[in-house]
């Protein structure tokens, strides 16, 4: 239902004054602000596999790159074998990017910067 018509509809049935329906508004679209969506980059790796090693230098500046826009966590998949199976590691590296602690999007193998930017910038 569009935001005119439900404010229309909450205007009839509640006898509202518009100034009540736009504050109402208001307040709404202020806590849509508020909760920003959060957006993890997820490294899934291990000491002796030689494409992660290749990995982390593009996952290094990638997080310079969005410092304050995006947090990036490394797991080392031999320490934490229960997160990986979490999210179904099969392979590495696998990057697993995740929207609102919601996986959206993954890569196996050595992944370029460049591709990783685009699907970043997808859900920012």
């Amino acid at each position: 239902m569009a935001a005119s018509n439900f404010f229309e509809k909450l205007f009839k049935t509640q006898r509202l004054f518009r100034s009540e329906i736009y504050f109402i508004l208001f307040r709404l679209l202020k806590n849509k602000q508020v909760r920003k969506m959060s957006l993890e980059v997820i490294d899934f790796t291990a000491a002796w596999c030689g494409p992660c090693r290749m990995q982390k230098p593009i996952i290094e500046e990638l997080e310079t790159q969005y410092k304050d826009k995006v947090k990036f966590s490394v797991v080392d998949v031999d320490e934490n074998q229960e997160l990986a199976r979490q999210y179904s590691i099969h392979a590495i590296p696998t990057i697993a990017i995740l929207l609102n602690g919601e996986l959206v999007s993954s890569f196996v193998g050595l992944t370029s910067k460049e591709k990783l930017e685009v699907e970043i910038e997808k859900y920012l």
